[in-house]
């Protein structure tokens, strides 16, 4: 159920119970719960005072207030959002888990079944790729999902599947950045996406317990990332965080990309592959504080420099001596 539909708290059903006075069914909705909730009333007093409002429904109404107002649920539990940021947790994962349990970690966030986004990548054909834009429609800051299908460059669909889906979308962010002339490569506005690797061990009906435990263990390094934005997904697993490709390696992709396509045929084809892969190789090496793309053309210019030596009939070897002569006399950082 959406939350952004125009139903109220009084319109939201969490649960069903049965009167065994009356002999029937009722619902409980997220009104009554919100406002056991906004008493103060911990979990605990609120199914001793209702015992047929189950732990899981006080759980559910928590998350709807995060996500829904969050001023409020933090007033009554005397706890601000670790972050200013705002996220979304993928409907593989647990709402009244992960909603609450990254607040004081990450800061607020909403589920996709809130926003209507549920069904996206469960194969019914829809695809993730609304879920993608529903993100960077609505400045969410990091996204939190068990799904990395595609996200290695390998398999995946591009309009389905999540993974592929943030890997297509990132080059493409990176050559209308390219192709404006940008000072910067400004990626603020796109999100951070967390894939959690779990052990096999591990998955299952406590999934988004472990996972919770390892965004836990590793928010340090999480929040780096979403701060610097200096990739677009990484993956969080029980040894630590890591990144498949950085922005200004995605950078390197393209420019080599795009020099490859001016290349004719033969030997001084193979000669300037050479020259794009060693160059991107020292794009690479560029730390991501300085990630300038005045600083990216420069190494842009000596790639086309250095392929014009390609021209000369000399060995790989010279030519590497000749190309590194000419890399040094431009103050280019060398493998």
């Amino acid at each position: 159920m959406a939350i952004k539909s125009k139903l109220k708290p009084s319109e939201i059903i969490l649960q069903q119970a049965f009167d065994s006075v009356k002999g029937e069914k009722y619902s409980i909705t997220l009104e009554e719960v919100r406002e056991l909730l906004l008493k103060g009333l911990s979990a605990k007093h609120i199914t001793n005072l209702r015992p047929e409002i189950l732990p899981r429904t006080v759980a559910l109404a928590r998350a709807f207030m995060i996500a829904t107002e969050n001023d409020a649920y933090e007033g009554i539990v005397s706890q601000k959002s670790a972050e200013q940021w705002h996220g979304l947790i993928d409907e593989c994962l647990d709402e009244k888990i992960i909603i609450p349990g990254v607040h004081g970690v990450l800061g607020k966030s909403t589920h996709a079944r809130f926003e209507g986004l549920e069904g996206c990548g469960d194969g019914t054909g829809i695809g993730d790729l609304p879920l993608y834009e529903w993100t960077v429609n609505n400045n969410i800051d990091y996204v939190i999902s068990l799904d990395a299908k595609g996200i290695n460059g390998k398999g995946g669909n591009p309009k389905k599947d999540l993974g592929a889906i943030i890997v297509d979308q990132a080059y493409k962010a990176i050559e209308k950045i390219s192709d404006k002339g940008a000072d910067i490569i400004n990626v603020d506005e796109l999100p951070v996406f967390i894939f959690v690797k779990l052990r096999k061990t591990k998955q299952g009906q406590n999934s988004s317990q472990e996972a919770l435990r390892l965004i836990r263990k590793h928010a340090d390094k999480i929040k780096s990332y979403i701060e610097t934005r200096t990739a677009p997904f990484i993956e969080v697993k029980e040894k630590g965080v890591s990144v498949h490709k950085t922005y200004t390696e995605i950078y390197a992709d393209h420019l080599m990309k795009k020099g490859l396509e001016e290349q004719g045929d033969g030997v001084l084809a193979r000669k300037k592959q050479w020259i794009f892969e060693w160059m991107s190789e020292i794009i690479k090496k560029i730390p991501e504080e300085e990630k300038t793309l005045e600083r990216l053309r420069q190494v842009e210019d000596m790639v086309r420099a250095s392929a014009a030596i390609c021209a000369m009939d000399v060995t790989p070897s010279v030519e590497r001596g000749k190309t590194g002569m000419f890399l040094k006399a431009h103050g280019a950082v060398l493998p």
